[in-house]
């Protein structure tokens, strides 16, 4: 039906605009940035990718390990990844905060932060033209800075959240993985 044409022309309209306001940056420059994956059920990130943020997360003074891990991950294509190993990324030592990203040895993927992994860091992603990633209530009103990939996803840098992360309230932080 034309209402039905025209309704598809408004959302593609309103769409173009989405995010125009972030800033947009490649994903190669910026090795502590990971793309907030809200359809991801398991943070990951190929070794390639996890080897570059333990390198430039070092020169900043975060600490990061490779620890044993035994996982077998699906994805929509139908692949299949035997998990051997994960990257533990320490945010704060007070309080204790770290999470947890499988190293998955094929590909070059981009670190992708999980759905899970923001609830448990107590993240509340708010979407709109302009998104805002804010936390919990009870926690700091300091927020991120948010940017965008060339890719078009939602991006945060770790180094940042890692700088907040003493100012997070000690209700929900322990060891969110």
């Amino acid at each position: 039906s034309s209402s039905g044409a025209a309704w598809m022309a408004y959302a593609e309209a309103d769409c173009s605009n989405y995010l125009s306001a972030l800033e947009r940056i490649c994903h190669k420059d910026h090795p502590t940035w990971v793309i907030l994956g809200i359809g991801c059920t398991k943070a990951m990130g190929s070794r390639k990718a996890c080897e570059k943020l333990a390198q430039a997360a070092l020169r900043k003074g975060i600490e990061v390990e490779f620890l044993p891990e035994q996982a077998r991950m699906g994805f929509a294509n139908s692949d299949v990844s035997y998990i051997t190993q994960k990257m533990r990324v320490h945010l704060s030592k007070r309080p204790l905060l770290h999470t947890d990203f499988a190293v998955v040895e094929e590909g070059s993927v981009t670190l992708l932060m999980s759905l899970p992994q923001m609830a448990n860091l107590g993240m509340i992603l708010c979407l709109g033209e302009t998104p805002t990633l804010h936390w919990k209530q009870g926690t700091t009103s300091k927020r991120p800075h948010l940017k965008q990939f060339t890719t078009r996803h939602l991006a945060l840098d770790l180094c940042e959240l890692s700088s907040l992360a003493p100012m997070l309230s000690h209700s929900f932080v322990s060891a969110a993985t």
